[in-house]
């Protein structure tokens, strides 16, 4: 970026970013770091008239911005946007690139006029195959491609050494009962899908797999209609849905198993439309959540709409809660032996799966003074009474007030 600035003096350089939290986090790292002066620069946002982002585009040269905002403006007969004196386009997550993305669209229409700049592009995750990578490259104009490690001689100074160690979790015989019986409620759809051959086996059946199934039997029903495509279409529906609570079975236990068949998209919540169809389905799902009782993430809904994050009152001593997966008590312990041994230190815990942040902040609360839990989720709902955080907060959150001020995980 400072080089392409220096040698085009009247040249536009722009970095594009997702979202704001992003843009604003590599806005100072630019100035810390390549001292481009702050009058050339400005950050261009949605909230801005658009009539005020026309005059920043013909008197600034450095622009960090969200490609929508880029998109809004090119497409604008009423703006001026300066397209043949860009000089550099920087995408950060340009992974994103791929179908008709918001980056896809800005390059796409910049090059349309301008066949004289460079795109660099960021990933730390290009893609998962090769056919992912090759779309991203093709859509951002890519014809070189650099790779770098954390132990690359340029990357290895500014990175901190990890001290990596796995924990293997068995299922342990409860959950491998459970998902034992869960397999033979299963096996009904799975058997109808055999008979109609429309699946050709029954090894190792993922919801992926059963999506690409399924998509294969409409595309050639498109050419001949299937006299049973109603019933095996709902099979395809019930059996991916079916996988896929599997999959939380497994990763995420029993309490994510069971919300998953409540659908909440009413005004209160149901089961999923199949459940009620299938009476052994209905009776297993009824006695697990009879043994597991009371569930965690609405312990506290009791008192009214959902809480600010961490402001729960404590789970009583005779409450026995039952979390539904072995990981939970695991990570319980190990945080438990951390801070006795580390009381002034911070951890932050990663979770993929949005209950298993409500989960986990239970769980942690029953260890309240030596573990101060605080959750940080994004935008969808209030699910297990979690607030999501504005794109603000998101901000502050990123640079750590809240373990300055003594929350410990």
């Amino acid at each position: 970026m400072y080089n392409l600035y220096r040698w085009y003096p009247t040249g536009k350089v722009i970095f594009m970013a997702p979202t704001r939290p992003l843009v604003n986090q590599q806005i100072e790292a630019c100035y810390k770091i390549m001292g481009i002066p702050k009058e050339d620069t400005a950050e261009m946002t949605g909230k801005q008239l658009r009539k005020n982002r026309s005059e920043l585009w013909q008197t600034k040269r450095v622009f960090y911005v969200t490609p929508q905002v880029i998109l809004a403006d090119i497409n604008s007969p009423e703006q001026n946007f300066p397209t043949d004196s860009i000089k550099l386009v920087v995408i950060d997550e340009a992974h994103k690139a791929k179908g008709r993305y918001a980056y896809t669209e800005v390059i796409k229409a910049i090059s349309a006029t301008n066949k004289q700049f460079r795109v660099l592009a960021l990933s730390a995750t290009p893609g998962r195959t090769l056919e992912d990578v090759a779309e991203v490259l093709r859509n951002l104009l890519i014809s070189h491609i650099e790779v770098r490690w954390e132990n690359s001689i340029d990357v290895s100074p500014y990175t901190f050494k990890k001290n990596i160690r796995t924990v293997v979790i068995p299922l342990g015989p409860t959950l491998s009962q459970i998902r034992d019986r869960y397999i033979e409620l299963i096996d009904p759809y799975v058997r109808r899908l055999m008979d109609a051959n429309v699946i050709s086996h029954t090894r190792n059946l993922s919801s992926g797999w059963l999506v690409m199934e399924q998509k294969r039997f409409r595309e050639a029903c498109l050419i001949q209609r299937h006299p049973n495509y109603t019933a095996i279409n709902s099979d395809f529906s019930a059996g991916m849905s079916m996988y896929h609570a599997m999959e939380l079975l497994v990763r995420h236990g029993v309490r994510a198993f069971l919300n998953f068949f409540e659908d909440d998209s009413g005004s209160k919540p149901e089961e999923k439309f199949f459940v009620a169809k299938d009476l052994r389905l209905k009776a297993f799902l009824d006695e697990l959540r009879e043994e597991y009782g009371r569930n965690p993430l609405a312990i506290f809904n009791n008192v009214g709409a959902p809480m600010p994050n961490g402001v729960v009152p404590r789970i009583s001593a005779d409450e026995k809660i039952d979390f539904g997966h072995p990981k939970f008590a695991i990570l319980e312990r190990h945080l438990r032996e951390h801070f006795e041994n580390h009381p002034d230190s911070k951890v932050i815990v990663f979770c993929e799966f949005r209950d298993s942040v409500a989960m986990i902040q239970r769980l942690l609360l029953q260890n309240r003074p030596l573990v101060k839990p605080k959750c940080i989720v994004g935008q969808g709902g209030t699910a297990g009474g979690l607030r999501a955080v504005t794109q603000k907060e998101q901000i502050a959150a990123m640079v750590p007030q809240w373990f300055i001020n003594g929350t410990k995980t």
